[in-house]
């Protein structure tokens, strides 16, 4: 006589089973941290270039402030030569000394 086989569950399937949960777990785990991680590189960089375009625009004001007072000076000065039929170096050096 043959005994029957009766079909169980297999071992096999029940212990990939019991997996899911910590597989499932791992993953959010892992997305959460990957939407973390670009929130925080999102933030970091427009921090950085709100950073770089302040220094940026104070360095041009004072580029512009030190160039308009060169020309000014330079305008002064054609004034002064304009103005004056024969100009003496005491004279210049008089009119200038205050400009730089």
């Amino acid at each position: 006589m043959n005994p029957v086989k009766i079909k169980t569950k297999s071992k096999g399937a029940t212990s990939i089973r019991r997996y899911i949960p910590i597989v499932f777990a791992i993953g959010v785990r892992v997305v959460l941290t990957f939407v973390a991680f670009s929130s925080v590189r999102e933030w970091e960089a427009k921090t950085i270039k709100n950073k770089f375009e302040h220094d940026a625009e104070h360095l041009i004001l004072g580029v512009q402030q030190g160039l308009e007072s060169s020309l000014h000076a330079l305008r002064s000065i054609r004034g002064f030569y304009e103005g004056s039929y024969n100009v003496e170096r005491g004279e210049f050096r008089a009119f200038a000394s205050p400009l730089s």
